[in-house]
């Protein structure tokens, strides 16, 4: 199963003009991969998961995940909507006669202050049958911990809550994953009576031990592992990840997409992020902005993304970050750039050459600072070259 279509209409934030109306199918036709929907603070970017989780639960199982949902309708509004259009796969079974009209499977939701309901009964013969065979779909919140189940939950039930832990049973294919390049510096991890522990340079930790980003994405995968309906080469499904650069250092941020892809190929991974690292491996059709109106982002920007530096996408408009630089270092550079005019000008004297000197050994620049220092310096020659 692969979500192929995501429209909301009056949820949260996504109403009138920002309503969402997103195709995620990719040019390749594959649907298998990494989507990333990014956006400021405040743009939905939970919302949109949830939503999309929520849709795949169904009217029986939904109310479990969103217990509230007159808190989820736009101000002003009677009502909100969610629709999905799933891509069945050939696991994903069927009640014995039943075709989907246009071979998708449709899956809506009605949110009124009195609760959650349908207007398609498609969605009953797919995902929302009960116990049905294939139509996987898990949800991870930002608080990915491991930690001992006690009770069955939702796949999806951690998209939505906080206190939902983690299963660390650890399989023998499920540590080989993991040690097949998953954490940093040639550490391994180890199943012990007592527990998973991680061998770093010859010593042995026991993983509650290690910091958060350990903890969390070892966890995220043996969880994600136990719960597939099949093997890791084959199965198919949807994986929703909020925030999945939580707790991860800039190196595990940028090739965690890729380390996913490659070890589930047939899953499709939608994730949230505020890191321009993760949204590197986004592939074509799966970068989508929340910044304004919902939208896939493509040509010369989504090139960008992907094959230009991290220093490129935080300056982009995806991200609208207007310099890398600390507002001090902005001051001291802006300064730089004028002592240099006067020197280059010959009319600089000597205390502003020794403190262009000293600037100058200071603010040692990247390339693409020191070409924005350039260019600025070549617009102030051109203007005052102007009769």
């Amino acid at each position: 199963m692969y979500v192929a279509k995501v429209k909301l209409e009056s949820i949260r934030g996504f109403h009138d003009a920002r309503k969402v109306d997103l195709d995620l199918a990719r040019p390749s036709g594959d649907q298998s991969g990494w989507t990333v929907v990014t956006g400021p603070n405040g743009s939905g970017r939970t919302t949109l998961l949830q939503a999309i989780a929520l849709a795949i639960a169904g009217p029986a199982l939904a109310p479990t995940l969103l217990p509230s949902p007159a808190a989820w309708i736009s101000s002003g509004k009677q009502q909100g909507g969610i629709e999905i259009d799933l891509v069945p796969g050939e696991e994903d079974k069927f009640p014995r006669g039943f075709q989907p009209p246009e071979g998708n499977v449709f899956a809506d939701l009605v949110l009124t202050p009195s609760g959650i309901t349908t207007e398609s009964n498609v969605g009953r013969n797919g995902p929302w049958q009960e116990n049905p065979p294939g139509w996987f779909a898990v949800g991870y919140g930002p608080y990915r911990q491991p930690g001992a189940v006690n009770r069955p939950q939702s796949c999806l039930a951690g998209l939505f809550r906080a206190d939902v832990p983690l299963n660390e049973a650890a399989s023998p294919a499920a540590l080989a994953l993991i040690n097949d390049g998953l954490l940093p510096d040639g550490s391994t991890a180890i199943a012990e009576a007592d527990g998973l522990w991680v061998e770093q340079e010859g010593r042995r930790l026991p993983l509650r031990e290690l910091g958060d980003g350990y903890r969390n994405l070892i966890a995220l995968v043996l969880d994600l592992t136990r719960r597939l309906p099949g093997p890791v080469e084959t199965a198919t499904g949807v994986v929703l990840i909020d925030e999945v650069e939580a707790h991860l250092n800039l190196p595990w941020q940028q090739w965690i997409g890729g380390w996913l892809k490659s070890h589930f190929p047939r899953l499709q991974f939608i994730v949230s992020t505020n890191s321009p690292y993760v949204c590197q491996a986004s592939d074509p059709g799966g970068l989508i902005s929340l910044a304004g109106p919902p939208r896939i982002i493509d040509g010369d920007l989504y090139d960008r993304v992907v094959h230009g530096s991290g220093e490129d996408v935080a300056l982009s408009e995806l991200f609208g970050l207007d310099s890398p630089y600390a507002p001090g270092a902005r001051r001291l550079r802006h300064e730089l750039v004028e002592l240099e005019m006067k020197v280059l000008d010959g009319q600089a004297n000597e205390i502003q050459l020794a403190r262009y000197r000293e600037l100058q050994e200071l603010l040692v620049s990247s390339p693409a600072a020191r070409a924005t220092e350039i260019a600025a310096r070549l617009q102030r020659d051109k203007a005052r070259r102007r009769p």
